[in-house]
């Protein structure tokens, strides 16, 4: 995923042979990979706050990289859009690399904290049942996706 999206942007100078791949990749960015931030903001970090403060430490580290995250996206998407209309100047494919390293960058940690952080606390706190509850969320986040393609 993050390889081939640097690949990409690498080769951005490349318009023909990489235009059509980036497209699918803003497309995935603009939509679909956000459907895995609803289902943390929406159902595993409330659960999570009744354990542990939201606004201090390992959850509010979360929603500010989800924020930072999300402006980077939409830094990216702009320049990105600009490219594909024929707006091919330096300065776009400049934007376009720069926003697109540092989605990859951001993201990298964003997973390093999940997997090191939030699973452990998630496992050292919620119940079976609590489990199955944001299981159930996420799933009617999915349905409610799918809904608005």
């Amino acid at each position: 995923g993050c390889h081939l999206f640097k690949e990409f942007i690498h080769d951005i100078e490349q318009k023909k042979a990489v235009a059509p791949e980036l497209s699918r990749l803003a497309s995935f960015f603009q939509k679909d990979f956000w459907l895995h931030f609803d289902k943390e903001d929406l159902a595993l970090f409330p659960e999570l706050g009744n354990y542990i403060p939201r606004d201090a430490g390992p959850l509010q580290m979360m929603f500010i990289e989800h924020e930072e995250l999300r402006n980077i996206n939409e830094l990216f998407q702009h320049a990105l859009s600009d490219y594909l209309k024929g707006g091919d100047s330096p300065l776009t494919r400049e934007t376009i690399r720069k926003a697109g390293m540092n989605f990859i960058g951001s993201l990298r940690s964003h997973i390093n904290n999940e997997n090191g952080m939030m699973f452990t606390l998630a496992n050292a706190h919620l119940t079976q049942e609590q489990e199955d509850d944001i299981v159930r969320v996420f799933a009617q986040i999915e349905a409610g996706a799918d809904k608005q393609i």
